[in-house]
Order: C-alpha cells, then structure tokens, then sequence
C-alpha cells in the first residue's frame, strides 16, 4: 500500500504530553502535504488506530476524563 512519506502518522497527539513537538502527529499541516503530493484531497495517509507506546497521558486530559467518568 502506498502513503504519505511511508510512515504512520498519529491523530492522538493533541491530548499527548509530546504532541506539539512530535515528528509524527497529524497536524492540518500533514494533511494539507498529503493531499498536495496526492494531487487532490483524500491523500492515503497511515495513521495509529491505537495511542502508540510513545503517548503520554496531559495532566489536563487526565482532569477532564475524571470528569467526564464521575457524571
């Protein structure tokens, strides 16, 4: 199977620790570059369907997911 620049790309990195700077999250940047090589939008893109062994859990996600269980 062909994708975009031949590596998994990560859509959990909003709510990871290491998001902002990871070479591997998949940012509106990385989709605009996906679909520019593709030559049209719906570029294949290989994305983690599970967080990856790197994700670290925010303190801030952890706060609003204890908030959200104790409704």
């Amino acid at each position: 199977m062909i994708c975009y620049k031949d590596c998994t790309w990560c859509p959990f990195f909003k709510n990871c620790l290491d998001g902002e700077n990871c070479s591997r999250a998949l940012t509106d940047k990385v989709i605009e570059g996906a679909d520019k090589w593709w030559g049209k939008k719906g570029a294949p893109i290989d994305q983690f369907s599970e967080e990856p062994e790197c994700f670290r859990t925010s303190k801030s996600v952890m706060k609003r997911l204890k908030h959200t269980e104790n409704k």
